[in-house]
């Protein structure tokens, strides 16, 4: 079996029910200290169950080992969770 490789992409591996939308800018929650922050993501690539996002050393950036936020009600930035 042979397999062709059109395109190869790179970047952070985000799981799509994590991807929320501020303002028509698409972003994850993350996990800072005792809040949550949210953090605009750039989508290089979109499959079925994940997106992959660009990689930035901006602290602004999602970053590789931030704790992203799967599931959650009412969540705004800068909310202080326990």
């Amino acid at each position: 079996p042979m397999t062709v490789v059109k395109h190869e992409y790179s970047g952070l591996r985000v799981p799509k029910k994590a991807l929320r939308y501020i303002d028509s800018k698409p972003g994850v929650f993350v996990v800072s200290g005792m809040q949550v922050k949210f953090k605009e993501v750039e989508i290089v690539y979109n499959a079925d169950d994940y997106v992959l996002c660009e990689k930035s050393e901006s602290n602004d950036a999602l970053r590789l080992y931030d704790q992203v936020v799967v599931k959650g009600k009412n969540l705004k930035d800068g909310k202080i969770i326990s």
